[in-house]
């Protein structure tokens, strides 16, 4: 009989007490956990159709070059980099003189060339991930598991076995556990502001999310700004809530702005978004003015040093990275960025507005796939009308709206090409948020109508939630089909560059980032004509640009005249990229090689380094 009793006790505590409270959190630990591994570790539906898994290694350029950076600060070197664009140098000489690069370099015969600082990514991205290598390296160390043919442990080399990098899957996993975290911030800043069920739905929605997942993939930082912007909003509705007892709101708003700092030194378009905070941080506890002042001082606290080592480094406290907003003005961000010597021209205030206009009107027409495709997103700006009975539900919406604003202007003026993730896309950090009030909307709206028809009542739930996992569904039962990521990378055949130059070389390509990140090698970005090629060469590395490595990056156009029209960027390259006998006739690289699979990559060098000898 007690044993029924007990059995009758477990059983209502598992419906109705604390009982179910833990199962629910064992159900969403579980399937967190099995996105988390399908999507970066193995797909369940690999085997079906010679299908490809969904990590197929670092999808975006400015993933891999701050995954290079973050190697070069595991390594001890400092915030370093092996990927050099001619129009950095081109900076550093204008600001520094004549020889600066040259002296920065630092070049010895039997080393090699040292790697150069990096003045265009912000820094917190690779030290977080820096630190994850470090404990890799270290556990490899004692362990082993990674090693030379000769016993070595050797944590970075590629292992013949594999066709993705373990690094560039632990930086996919940190993002994810980022985006994880920052989920489940959310879910309890939702309940602080509407309810239970309406938080679980949001996160759930989040999870589910392919565009979040895709993100992970790229080695950006975004996951690392949505996880803090999470912290930053969470701090928010504390503060109102305790505006709303009476009680101290300054140590709320501080931490949201050692937030906002640490959100700048993540990603520098955040100032926009600190901006809108700052407007919306003076209106909401007025007449207490001192709050955004704090805030304000408190990001420059964080910024400060940064931008000063900045100056340092290069003599401009922007670095590179203010180039980016010439996008569309002065062509694409490869043109901008390979440019060497061309003198400085002020730009129109006509051109930056019709570029600003222009971007705010495209990304204003893709606004729900800049949100994840969540159907109930966009109508955030819909329940901007609606009369709320809450204050702290009023007023937090208007700091959703002001930093969306500030971030909006922000990214129209530095610039979004279309791609589905460029580096300055930052909407993805406004979803979780939007989404709440999106919900809201739909659910006030139809319990305005009064219907108690409970069929009806679930399909409300059912349709959103449908419509917004489907890229999700999509994705789990049609893979992809290819086993690399376009243009295409494929890290085994560039890794071996690693094998063919060493630490004394630098190898020109039309895709660095990929160069020297996989094969670990100095990487200069293809400077626009042959001519700066050879300048480069003779007067700034001392002839030891002993490679050009070219790939799909330049070569894969819709039509032949996209590679040597007029137009064209790689106009002046177009017989390399095409492989025409004679291209190479008159250039210090004459010997080439095609490289699998199917030559979509080719290696011109200064001697053949490829065929094996017998020494």
């Amino acid at each position: 009989m007690a044993t029924e009793l007990d059995a009758q006790k477990l059983v209502h505590s598992l419906e109705q007490g604390k009982g179910r409270t833990w199962i629910w959190l064992l159900v969403a630990i579980t399937g967190a956990s099995a996105l988390f591994f399908f999507h970066i570790w193995s797909n369940i539906l690999n085997k079906q159709g010679n299908h490809s898994a969904f990590f197929r290694g670092l999808s975006n350029a400015r993933g891999m070059e701050q995954a290079v950076i973050a190697r070069e600060l595991a390594k001890g070197n400092g915030f370093q980099t092996k990927v050099i664009s001619p129009v950095a140098i081109d900076l550093l000489e204008k600001k520094k003189g004549d020889k600066a690069f040259n002296d920065l370099i630092k070049y010895d015969p039997d080393a090699g060339f040292a790697t150069v600082p990096d003045y265009f990514h912000a820094p917190l991205w690779p030290w977080v991930n820096a630190q994850m290598f470090k404990a890799a390296v270290a556990l490899n160390n004692t362990i082993q598991w990674r090693t030379e043919a000769d016993g070595r442990p050797n944590f970075w080399k590629l292992a013949p076995t594999e066709e993705i990098p373990l690094p560039d899957r632990l930086i996919a996993s940190m993002a994810a556990v980022l985006m994880i975290l920052g989920i489940v911030v959310n879910y309890f800043t939702g309940r602080l502001l509407f309810d239970n069920r309406l938080s679980i739905f949001c996160a759930g929605l989040c999870l589910l999310c392919e565009h979040l997942w895709e993100i992970c993939f790229t080695g950006q930082p975004q996951m690392l700004l949505f996880f803090l912007f999470s912290g930053v909003m969470h701090c928010f509705v504390r503060a109102l809530l305790a505006k709303q007892a009476g009680t101290g709101t300054m140590l709320w708003n501080a931490i949201a702005g050692l937030l906002l700092g640490l959100m700048c030194l993540t990603h520098m378009i955040s100032i926009f978004v600190v901006l809108g905070a700052l407007i919306w941080v003076g209106f909401a506890f007025r007449p207490n003015f001192a709050q955004p002042g704090v805030i304000l001082a408190l990001v420059l606290v964080c910024i400060g040093p940064w931008f000063w080592r900045t100056y340092q480094v290069c003599g401009d406290f922007q670095g590179t990275a203010k180039l980016v907003s010439q996008f569309q003005v002065r062509g694409t961000e490869s043109q901008i960025m390979r440019q060497l010597g061309k003198p400085d021209e002020s730009i129109e205030p006509l051109d930056r507005r019709s570029k600003t206009q222009g971007q705010i009107r495209m990304q204003s027409g893709a606004i729900l796939q800049h949100l994840g495709g969540i159907v109930a997103a966009p109508l955030f700006f819909l329940a901007l009308l609606q009369a709320f009975k809450r204050p702290e539900v009023l007023s937090f919406r208007w700091a959703v709206f002001w930093m969306w604003m500030f971030a909006l202007l922000g990214m129209a003026f530095v610039g979004l090409d279309g791609s589905a993730h460029h580096a300055s896309d930052i909407y993805l950090i406004f979803i979780p948020f939007m989404t709440f009030y999106g919900l809201s909307l739909i659910l006030m709206m139809w319990s305005k109508l009064e219907i108690n028809i409970r069929l009806l009542n679930v399909m409300l739930a059912i349709i959103p939630f449908f419509l917004s996992v489907m890229p999700m569904v999509s994705a789990f039962t049609d893979p992809p089909k290819t086993h690399v990521v376009f243009p295409p990378y494929y890290p085994r055949v560039i890794s071996g560059l690693g094998e063919w130059f060493d630490q004394r070389d630098i190898i020109c390509s039309d895709m660095p980032w990929a160069t020297a990140w996989y094969a670990d090698r100095n990487s200069l970005w293809l400077p626009q004509t042959i001519t700066d090629f050879n300048e480069l060469n003779d007067y700034r590395f001392n002839s030891r640009i002993t490679g050009l490595f070219l790939s799909p990056e330049s070569g894969y156009r819709g039509l032949l005249n996209e590679v040597a029209g007029e137009g064209s960027e790689y106009k002046e390259w177009a017989g390399f990229i095409m492989q025409m006998p004679t291209a190479n006739s008159n250039f210090p690289l004459k010997a080439r090689r095609p490289l699998p699979p199917k030559g979509h990559y080719v290696i011109y060098a200064d001697r053949d380094r490829w065929t094996q000898r017998n020494d």
